[in-house]
């Protein structure tokens, strides 16, 4: 349930004896829901309470534990789904994390047999040391390799525009299409369309209308509150990666057009000097007929992409016949 739902297991304070009793700090879900499960379940609480406290089971290290068996049991249930298909397409990711360590986010597609609907599943995240596009190739059969999957029924391979993943001669594609012709490479088609969106960019209209944003939250960083006198939303910083998920940013700077007129209108009275500059100049530039309009126009085009197009392009039942025509829209 846990897993499906997305809830966490552990809490600020999920170490040593169990108690029956709420704590004060919060020791997490996997023991609250044994709390209240053992309510109705007169043996299990018996079982708890005559038991020793470094026999429990349900420490972090064994909650840790349950999670790995739980994954292991999902991955299995999923590759003897894939098997089952003949054939089937990897698809990865690189990216980042908090701490900054490379990972790989690895997955499959295929056609489930019983109900012939195309599955996208997730399978794992993979620390990744060298980022070359003839390691990663390597780093993603042996993956394959390890979940026991037949890398001549491979059909695909989908990943983004990034040169050590869909380099022709020396990317992660090119070295697997080297040794599995039959394994066809395809360009992430979301990814194709933020490429499309960025280079949209360029333009200098559009430039003008993302450098107000940007200055106009910043401006607004310290002096929220006087903002939120006229309305209770907050300017959205703009997604510095991905151009679809810009859409909100640029949605609520159109909506707040007249309480940012009116804040600056009171900012430039009750100002000092290099405030007053500071809004004046904004102001000017966000009552100019050349923004106004072209964030109009970018409200409206972003957000059929991010709203209807990104979304479809990212659903999991997806073929390339539907990819193509609703990019053609």
């Amino acid at each position: 349930m846990r897993g499906r739902q997305g809830i966490a297991l552990r809490g600020d304070e999920d170490s040593g004896k169990f108690t029956f009793f709420d704590p004060v700090k919060n020791d997490g879900n996997f023991r609250t829901l044994l709390r209240f499960r053992m309510k109705d379940d007169p043996i299990m609480k018996d079982i708890f309470e005559r038991s020793a406290g470094n026999a429990q089971y349900c420490s972090p290290r064994i909650q840790n534990e349950l999670i790995d068996i739980c994954g292991q049991l999902i991955t299995e249930k999923i590759v003897d789904q894939d098997k089952s298909a003949n054939c089937y397409t990897i698809l990865a990711d690189e990216t980042t994390d908090i701490s900054r360590q490379e990972q790989m986010a690895l997955g499959l597609q295929f056609v489930y047999s019983e109900t012939l609907q195309i599955r996208e599943e997730f399978i794992e995240f993979a620390v990744v040391e060298d980022l070359t596009g003839e390691s990663l190739g390597q780093f993603i059969l042996s993956r394959i390799e390890k979940l026991g999957l037949d890398m001549k029924l491979c059909r695909g391979q989908g990943y983004d525009g990034a040169p050590n993943m869909n380099g022709h001669l020396s990317g992660a594609q090119a070295f697997i299409s080297s040794k599995y012709p039959l394994g066809k490479y395809v360009h992430c088609i979301a990814h194709s369309l933020n490429l499309v969106l960025t280079d949209s960019s360029k333009i200098a209209e559009i430039k003008h209308c993302t450098m107000v944003i940007r200055e106009a939250v910043n401006f607004f960083l310290k002096r929220s509150a006087i903002l939120k006198t006229y309305i209770a939303l907050n300017l959205k910083g703009l997604c510095e990666t991905r151009w679809v998920e810009r859409h909100d940013a640029i949605q609520i700077s159109k909506q707040l057009i007249v309480p940012i007129f009116k804040a600056l209108e009171e900012i430039e009275t009750d100002g000092d000097s290099v405030t007053f500059s500071k809004a004046r100049s904004l102001l000017n530039k966000i009552l100019s007929l050349n923004y106004i309009v072209t964030l109009i126009v970018m409200d409206f085009f972003l957000g059929y992409t991010l709203i209807y197009l990104s979304k479809l392009l990212q659903s999991k039942n997806i073929d390339m016949l539907c990819a193509f025509s609703a990019s053609k829209v």
